[in-house]
């Protein structure tokens, strides 16, 4: 029950149950069209067996149901059919079994034939499914009730002009017909009327439940989907390291933060001014397109996580939100492609344009990641000291004249991988004393052989 109000409730499963009625009133229509024809091929066989008047009076029945039978199927077939075809293809199916169950008031056994032929009474119940097929139960049971009104009918009919000889005894034949057995069939067709008012109130809820499991997928699908859109989406604005978090973390979404160790990267095109002043400003963004969509990308590759843009640069973060055991390898990983993308991008600038140059700066240690900001509008980032750090090594790559300076936490961390090379203690803006900062400098050329050995005259090899 509770399967056929939800069905009813929703729209889209009502439209599905809907569907399914259709789909099998037109089964019912196609049945009926071969019960219509095998009636029409049962009467032409036993033309012979019974008398013309029997028979010309089934033909017409048969013609008519056959005919009705056609006009439902057609119908049905085109679409929604109106509900009044249902309630008159009952009472078509209903009866012609009657009408054919009185065609043998005409044929030689006479009354005692429409009343004791197995025949007729197995037809009933058969003409009665094709209304429960429709998975209305209202019209299963008026069918049922009505085939017992026509029965009925048909049996006084008979008594009252006294066709038959009737007893109060279970008697059958030529002598007599038992009256309460009649009564009792006349009986049992209203109770198949219930029963099959069940099988269609059964098959209709089997259509609500499939229906709503149908609607209940494809909402599970929907959502689905707009999820995986919604994550598209967000990647457009943040890390897909930070929106999978984001999404699958929505409980952790308040504000506040947590220590991580990270390693920090901020990159910046040198002398971004100058180009900025001399270039319009549609190819000015049209570059930075450009050259982040390539950086963004190396940034990812190496499992990074981009914080945000600054202007002509970028923060990226190794280690979070994610942990990252070789946090400080992958950064300078990230950082040496980097510069190879810078060559690239020089390379395709026209002849005499200024060069394109980026400045890195990395440094590893303990931030805070979190959410920062209000209720309202809130930014998923880190903060901390070595967030600071990290920028001021990149303000002092230019001055140090190498494009990737790294803090000594960093090259500890990937001394085993690239070649570095320790900068003179220098002074960094709110760090105590001097800090040993290193460079990352392509391998050095292997020393040359040491000459081979020449062999004195006359000598032969050892």
């Amino acid at each position: 029950m509770e399967s056929l109000r939800a069905a009813d409730a929703s729209p889209m499963a009502a439209a599905l149950v809907a569907a399914d009625a259709r789909r099998f009133e037109h089964i019912a229509a196609q049945l009926r069209l071969v019960l219509g024809a095998l009636g029409v091929l049962a009467i032409v066989l036993n033309w012979q067996s019974n008398s013309l008047q029997a028979m010309s009076y089934s033909s017409v029945a048969a013609a008519i149901t056959l005919a009705w039978a056609i006009t439902a199927l057609l119908v049905t077939g085109g679409g929604a059919a109106p509900a009044w075809t249902k309630w008159v293809s009952a009472l078509v199916d209903v009866t012609f079994v009657t009408a054919f169950s009185a065609g043998g008031l005409f044929n030689y056994s006479g009354a005692y034939e429409t009343l004791l032929a197995p025949l007729f009474l197995g037809l009933y119940p058969l003409f009665l499914l094709l209304s429960a097929l429709t998975g209305n139960a209202p019209l299963a049971v008026f069918a049922g009730f009505f085939a017992a009104v026509q029965c009925y009918a048909l049996l006084r009919y008979i008594v009252d002009h006294q066709l038959v000889k009737v007893s109060e005894n279970a008697v059958y034949g030529d002598e007599a017909v038992g009256l309460a057995d009649q009564y009792t069939i006349v009986a049992f067709l209203a109770v198949f009327g219930f029963v099959f008012g069940a099988l269609a109130w059964l098959l209709r809820r089997e259509w609500s439940r499939n229906a709503l499991e149908t609607v209940q997928k494809q909402e599970a699908e929907r959502r689905e989907l707009q999820a995986e859109r919604a994550q598209a989406h967000y990647r457009k604005y943040l890390s897909a390291s930070v929106a999978d978090f984001v999404m699958s973390n929505p409980d952790a979404m308040g504000l506040g933060g947590e220590r991580r160790n990270a390693s920090v990267v901020f990159v910046d095109i040198r002398n971004f001014t100058k180009f900025a002043e001399q270039e319009r400003p549609e190819r000015v963004v049209e570059f930075l397109n450009e050259v982040f969509t390539e950086l963004v990308a190396v940034v990812f590759k190496h499992g990074g996580t981009l914080d945000k843009f600054l202007g002509d640069g970028l923060m990226a973060v190794f280690g979070v939100p994610q942990p990252l055991d070789d946090a400080p390898l992958r950064a300078v990983r990230a950082a040496i492609e980097m510069q190879a993308c810078a060559k690239r991008i020089n390379a395709a600038r026209p002849a005499g344009a200024d060069p394109f140059l980026i400045g890195v700066g990395i440094a590893h240690g303990v931030v805070i990641q979190g959410n920062i900001g209000s209720p309202d509008r809130m930014e998923f980032t880190v903060i901390g000291d070595t967030v600071n750090y990290a920028a001021r090594l990149q303000g002092l790559s230019k001055d140090l004249a190498h494009d990737i300076i790294v803090s000594d936490e960093v090259y500890e961390g990937a001394k085993q991988s690239f070649w570095f090379r320790r900068m003179p203690p220098v002074k960094v803006r709110g760090k105590a004393g001097e800090q040993v900062l290193y460079a990352v400098i392509e391998a050095p050329p292997e020393p040359p052989l040491p000459p081979a050995p020449r062999s004195e005259p006359g000598s032969s090899p050892a």
